[in-house]
Protein backbone atom coordinates (compact mmCIF):
# COMPACT_ATOMS: atom_id res chain seq x y z
CA UNK A 1 0.00 0.00 0.00
CA UNK A 2 1.37 3.23 -0.87
CA UNK A 3 1.85 6.02 1.96
CA UNK A 4 1.83 9.27 -0.04
CA UNK A 5 -2.02 9.45 -0.22
CA UNK A 6 -4.17 8.74 2.52
CA UNK A 7 -7.71 6.07 2.43
CA UNK A 8 -9.20 9.69 3.30
CA UNK A 9 -7.89 11.21 0.50
CA UNK A 10 -9.03 8.79 -1.59
CA UNK A 11 -12.53 8.77 -0.44
CA UNK A 12 -13.34 12.62 -0.69
CA UNK A 13 -11.81 12.39 -4.51
CA UNK A 14 -13.28 9.12 -5.42
CA UNK A 15 -16.86 10.66 -3.93
CA UNK A 16 -16.65 13.60 -6.00
CA UNK A 17 -15.80 11.67 -8.97
CA UNK A 18 -18.61 9.21 -8.39
CA UNK A 19 -21.00 12.42 -7.73
CA UNK A 20 -20.33 14.23 -10.41
CA UNK A 21 -23.53 14.60 -12.93
CA UNK A 22 -21.68 13.41 -15.65
CA UNK A 23 -20.84 9.72 -14.16
CA UNK A 24 -23.51 7.58 -15.92
CA UNK A 25 -23.29 4.73 -13.71
CA UNK A 26 -26.44 4.67 -11.35
CA UNK A 27 -25.54 1.50 -9.32
CA UNK A 28 -21.82 3.22 -8.28
CA UNK A 29 -23.79 6.33 -7.68
CA UNK A 30 -26.10 3.74 -5.23
CA UNK A 31 -22.77 2.29 -3.66
CA UNK A 32 -21.30 5.67 -2.87
CA UNK A 33 -24.61 6.86 -1.42
CA UNK A 34 -24.49 4.17 0.88
CA UNK A 35 -21.23 4.00 1.47
CA UNK A 36 -21.17 0.57 0.29
CA UNK A 37 -17.42 -0.19 -0.83
CA UNK A 38 -13.75 -0.40 0.17
CA UNK A 39 -11.05 1.23 -1.18
CA UNK A 40 -7.48 0.01 -1.48
CA UNK A 41 -4.52 2.37 -2.70
CA UNK A 42 -1.72 0.10 -4.18
CA UNK A 43 1.81 1.14 -5.95
CA UNK A 44 2.37 0.85 -9.67
CA UNK A 45 -0.44 -1.30 -11.73
CA UNK A 46 0.98 -4.10 -12.83
CA UNK A 47 3.95 -4.28 -10.55
CA UNK A 48 4.37 -7.72 -8.85
CA UNK A 49 3.89 -6.08 -5.59
CA UNK A 50 1.07 -4.59 -6.32
CA UNK A 51 -0.64 -7.28 -7.75
CA UNK A 52 -0.14 -9.47 -4.95
CA UNK A 53 -1.40 -6.89 -2.50
CA UNK A 54 -4.28 -6.67 -4.58
CA UNK A 55 -5.33 -10.29 -5.37
CA UNK A 56 -5.18 -10.70 -1.95
CA UNK A 57 -7.24 -7.80 -0.60
CA UNK A 58 -10.39 -8.81 -3.20
CA UNK A 59 -9.63 -12.19 -1.61
CA UNK A 60 -10.56 -10.71 1.85
CA UNK A 61 -13.51 -8.65 0.39
CA UNK A 62 -15.10 -11.59 -1.25
CA UNK A 63 -14.33 -13.66 1.87
CA UNK A 64 -16.19 -11.24 3.92
CA UNK A 65 -19.24 -10.78 1.81
CA UNK A 66 -22.50 -12.49 4.09
CA UNK A 67 -23.51 -15.25 2.44
CA UNK A 68 -27.28 -14.03 2.01
CA UNK A 69 -26.09 -10.40 0.99
CA UNK A 70 -28.33 -8.58 -1.58
CA UNK A 71 -27.03 -5.60 -1.75
CA UNK A 72 -23.85 -4.00 -3.58
CA UNK A 73 -20.98 -3.72 -3.03
CA UNK A 74 -17.60 -2.40 -4.62
CA UNK A 75 -14.26 -2.44 -4.46
CA UNK A 76 -11.75 0.39 -5.54
CA UNK A 77 -8.68 -0.19 -6.29
CA UNK A 78 -6.51 3.16 -6.45
CA UNK A 79 -3.13 3.11 -7.95
CA UNK A 80 -1.94 6.90 -7.40
CA UNK A 81 1.51 6.43 -8.87
CA UNK A 82 0.02 5.65 -12.29
CA UNK A 83 -1.66 7.96 -14.42
CA UNK A 84 -4.14 7.79 -16.96
CA UNK A 85 -6.27 9.99 -18.86
CA UNK A 86 -9.64 8.65 -17.59
CA UNK A 87 -11.19 5.75 -15.48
Amino acid sequence: MSSEISVAEVDVAFRAFVDDPRFPCLAGKGVVRASGYTTGIYDTLGSGHSTLALANDLAHFVDGAPDDETRLRAFVAVFPSSTYADE
